[in-house]
């Protein structure tokens, strides 16, 4: 019995139709471990996502005395500076004019 070129054709088909169907459903248990592996990752993103707000949310609260701590200094700071420079300053007005009045030059 030998085979035609029809008959060659047809396994020849057969062959192809059946390859495939397998290529088919590994692609689809491929693409089932693919979507599985993403749900995980996304999942885990979340998690992640989770844990650095509330993460930042402990930094904000035990930073905010700190912050407070800061801003009651800056003004402390301000206001003793703005009196010792109104201080200086009149001293140095009132040392100018003593000086101008006794005659004295500056020291050198």
């Amino acid at each position: 019995m030998s085979l035609t070129k029809n008959d060659l054709l047809k396994i020849g088909n057969l062959i192809e139709t059946k390859l495939e169907q397998k290529l088919v459903e590994k692609l689809e248990v491929v693409r089932q471990e693919i979507d599985d592996k993403i749900s995980s990752v996304d999942s885990s993103m979340i998690l992640l996502t989770k844990s650095v707000r509330r993460i930042e949310e402990s930094i904000d609260e035990k930073l905010k005395p700190i912050k407070k701590s800061l801003h009651q200094i800056d003004r402390k700071l301000d206001a003793t500076i703005e009196f010792f420079d109104h201080d200086v300053t009149q001293l140095k007005t009132r040392t100018t004019r003593i000086k101008n009045h006794l005659g004295l030059s500056a020291l050198q």
